[in-house]
């Protein structure tokens, strides 16, 4: 046999050898059971909750989350019912603590004001005051006119997005 001939088939007997070491150790850590995936369990909207709703016990189902859930995800029924819906909850979705108003603060205009902020009425006539042009979770853009403090005589006008 010549030395290339030795050299070839030492080389592929130290390659068989390889990838059959190789091949027990690959072989052998995939036969182990993968782990269990963690869960938990969250609250679900079992139908649509509009803003203003109050939520009911009947509204809430359970669910599964994988992994751990965020903070803001409610997990008892006790922490939501009887508050009220300040942002669309749609069937099937997750009950979010932000989308709620806090205890005591009942449904409806009152439960969307965010702490820190106050809702004031406004006198208007009868053409600004028709009623249903502007509904609950509308953005709307506000301009007020009027006459400089102090009687400068001339006008003022602000624009200001209320959300």
């Amino acid at each position: 046999m010549s030395r290339f001939g030795f050299v070839f088939v030492a080389a592929l007997l130290i390659a068989a050898g390889a990838s059959f070491l190789v091949f027990r150790v690959v072989g052998a850590n995939s036969h182990h059971a993968a782990p269990a995936a963690v869960t938990s369990a969250i609250l679900l909207a079992s139908r649509d909750l509009q803003v203003g709703t109050v939520v009911q016990a009947q509204d809430l189902s359970e669910g599964k989350w994988f992994g751990e859930p965020p903070q803001q995800a409610a997990r008892k029924k006790e922490e939501i019912v009887g508050h009220g819906v300040i942002a669309s909850i749609y069937q099937g979705e997750p009950v979010w603590l932000s989308r709620v108003a806090v205890a005591g603060a009942g449904a409806g205009l009152a439960a969307t004001i965010p702490s820190g902020k106050r809702a004031v009425a406004l006198r208007v006539n009868e053409v600004i005051g028709l009623a249903g042009f502007v509904l609950p979770g509308m953005h709307v853009d506000v301009i007020a006119a009027g006459t400089t403090p102090g009687g400068a005589g001339g006008t003022s006008a602000g624009v200001s997005a209320c959300r």
